[in-house]
Parts: structure tokens; sequence; C-alpha cells
């Protein structure tokens, strides 16, 4: 498992600096003081990349779950889902798909283990919590 503090690049999501610039200025100016290099993900329609990005398993491996989440199924917030298929073809990343629906917000990792929410089993009522 690849953990946050063990990765080596970050990517960002292109709406945020539009969305949040005061935000983003301190930001930017915080990541290159610390020597942070970073890029933007092209076509996003969402600043929280790290819901509906793929996680990163090892050192090539990204296993991409379905972002579509139940709160989001209103017509107002169905336009804000990113076509993440796109993003990674874009940025290079292949990735192994699941058909799990996942808001990455909701997954911490650990050196052996992810530990999820119990929303996993409300947006996906087929699986069972053994499964």
């Amino acid at each position: 498992m690849i953990l946050d503090s063990q990765t080596n690049f970050l990517y960002l999501a292109d709406t945020l600096p539009k969305k949040y610039s005061g935000f983003y200025n301190r930001f930017e100016n915080v990541l290159n003081e610390c020597n942070i290099t970073f890029s933007f993900l092209p076509q996003t329609k969402d600043v929280w990349a790290v819901e509906y990005m793929p996680i990163q398993t090892g050192l090539n491996k990204f296993i991409r779950f379905v972002y579509n989440p139940s709160y989001l199924q209103t017509k107002k917030y169905l336009k804000t889902i990113s076509d993440v298929d796109a993003i990674c073809a874009e940025i290079g990343i292949e990735t192994l798909k699941t058909n799990i629906i996942v808001d990455g917000g909701n997954v911490t990792r650990t050196t052996n283990k992810v530990i999820m929410t119990d929303r996993v089993f409300v947006d996906n009522p087929t699986y069972e919590r053994k499964q």
C-alpha cells in the first residue's frame, strides 16, 4: 500500500484555483516553500479530487472505484461528477477498475489495510459486510 507520505508527486483539481483562488494562492505558496511539486488534473468538475480519483496501492498500481455516491444524485450535483477515465487517460494513469461505489474521502489507508466508513454499504446495498 502506498501512503500519502510515500508519494512523490501531487495532483490538484484544475477547478481549485478557479473556485477558491484565495485559498489556492496561499496553498501554492506553502507547496513551493516546501519544494512540493504538483500539477493539475485536467477537466475536473469538483475540487475534491481525493473523492473521485483512483487510490494508489503500489508503485504503478491504481484502483479505480465508481464515484457515484447517493448524495450526488440530484440534477444540481450530477454535473459535479468528473470523468475519471478521461482524466486518467490524459495524465497517463492506467487503473484496475472495480464496480464498487466509493467516495475516496471515506477511505483511510495504512501500510497493510484500508479502512472504510459504513457509507460503502449504503452505496452498495448488494454487498454484504463479509465481502
